[in-house]
Order: structure tokens, then sequence, then C-alpha cells
């Protein structure tokens, strides 16, 4: 087995029960065995039900690394357990205990949106670890937009206004599904 094959399997195992936490708060919630519902806490979710299988896809990127050190092989580790943070974050362990999903996601959001823009730092660090080939070819936008997500999501976590969260998931999640959309074909492998 090889360095990345083994933490491939670290990151699916992390990756799948970030999905199985996320799937079971849907469920609870469409089966109505959970408290009323909120749009933008329900759009949050859906976005990275979709999301996971990208990330988990993106890191194939690191199957041509020929040397590992523990500190990257640490910085891939950590980058999915703060995945599993924000996720666990955004559902709770038991989403029946729930009355108001509007009142949960508001009193959640300040730890959500900073594990969630302490991602795009990560995001910003694993795409330059991975070279000035996958710089090019993420193009000269990628750093501001990543400062923009930073940005976004540090709004997001200091307000409670529901004028700004209506705005922030619906350009986000428009942002990461053209991005991922746009992105596979140049991160499927080929042959």
């Amino acid at each position: 087995m090889t360095t990345f094959e083994y933490l491939s399997v670290f990151i699916s195992i992390v990756v799948g029960v970030a999905m199985v936490r996320l799937i079971r708060g849907m469920v609870e919630i469409a089966t109505g065995q959970s408290g009323k519902p909120y749009w933008i806490h329900t759009l949050w979710m859906v976005l990275y039900l979709l999301w996971l299988p990208y990330f988990w896809w993106f890191t194939f990127g690191w199957r041509n690394q020929e040397v590992w050190t523990y500190p990257l092989f640490f910085f891939i580790v950590l980058y999915s357990m703060v995945i599993y943070a924000f996720i666990a974050t955004l559902v709770p362990s038991d989403p029946g205990d729930v009355e108001d999903f509007e009142e949960f996601f508001y009193s959640v959001r300040r730890v959500f949106f900073g594990l969630l823009g302490g991602l795009w730092v990560l995001d910003g660090i694993d795409s330059i670890l991975k070279g000035p080939e996958n710089l090019e070819r993420l193009g000269p936008l990628y750093f501001p937009i990543v400062g923009l997500g930073i940005a976004g999501n540090l709004v997001a976590a200091w307000t409670d206004s529901r004028r700004y969260h209506t705005f922030w998931v619906i350009a986000y999640f428009l942002f990461q599904t053209l991005w991922s959309m746009g992105t596979w074909a140049s991160v499927l492998p080929s042959g």
C-alpha cells in the first residue's frame, strides 16, 4: 500500500462519517422526526451533501506526491477533520432534539462559519502545497476567491442578519456548484 493509499483510507473514513451524519440529519428533518426546518440550514446541508464527494475526489490530486512527510500527511488529515467538525456543528448528533432549526442555525453560526472560513485557509495552503502546476491550473482569480470565501464566512460568523445569510447561502451554493462542475474535468484521472 502506498502512502497516498494509506492516507486515502483515513480520508474516506472521515468523509464517510461526515456524510452519514449529514444524511441522517436530512432524513430526520424530511420525515418530521426533528423540529421545524429552516431553509437556509437545509440549503447548507444540501450543499455539503454534494460537496463532500467532491472533496474526497479532489484529494486524488495528491496521488503523485512522491515524498511524504508527517507534517504534510497531518495537514491532509487536519483538512478532513475540520470538514467533519463543521458538519458536526451543522448537524447535531441527535437532530430530534432540535425544535427549531432556525434558532439552532443562528446559535451555532459562529463555530460553523469560523470552521468554514478556516477551511478556505486550508484550501489555499493545499493548493500551494500541490505545486506551481496546480496554481497555474487554478488561475489568477483563485486567491482573490479564497480571500472572499474567508471574508464572507467571517461576516456570516459575526452577523445574524437574515438578509446576509440569505445572500451568503445562495451565493456560496451557486459558486461551489459552478466551481466544482468546472473543475471536475481537470481533476478526473485519465486512463
